[in-house]
């Protein structure tokens, strides 16, 4: 599958997306050049998920929307207000609004989407003529 982004995510916060309890990311900056903010696309983007604590790429979403509307961000990411108030310090933080996820049977390594170390939070897939960021995994 091809992805846009990498995304690191806490390992609770994958379960809950796994299980339908989680549909909105948190985070303090979105890929601008995939997205506008609160303009919803059919398109989208996709993102390689890695867990944090686990070696490889464990799945990937896709997202359709970016939001700052904080009543949908609260509702959505399972964090409490004060949560999001701790977690954005007084800055705009913003809810990537997720449409679907795969988690694959096998894992991908980050070498195939050319990282030898997982990212912080997120970063855009390097694109080569080869297109490095497309992948094989096996689906759930």
């Amino acid at each position: 599958m091809k992805a846009d982004v990498i995304i690191s995510i806490r390992p609770e916060w994958w379960h809950k997306i796994l299980i339908g309890r989680k549909n909105v990311e948190i985070r303090k900056s979105f890929p601008t050049r995939l997205m506008r903010m609160d303009v919803p696309s059919r398109k989208g983007f996709i993102a390689a998920v890695h867990v944090s604590g686990v070696p490889d790429i464990s799945g990937f979403i896709h997202f359709y929307e970016i939001t700052t509307n904080r009543s949908r961000m609260i509702t959505g990411s399972g964090m409490t207000e004060a949560q999001l108030d701790e977690y954005s310090g007084g800055l705009t933080v913003y809810g990537w609004c997720l449409d679907s996820v795969e988690k694959l049977k096998k894992q991908i390594p980050l070498e195939e989407f050319g990282i030898s170390k997982p990212p912080q939070s997120w970063i855009y897939v390097k694109q080569t003529a080869a297109d490095a960021g497309t992948v094989k995994g096996e689906s759930k």
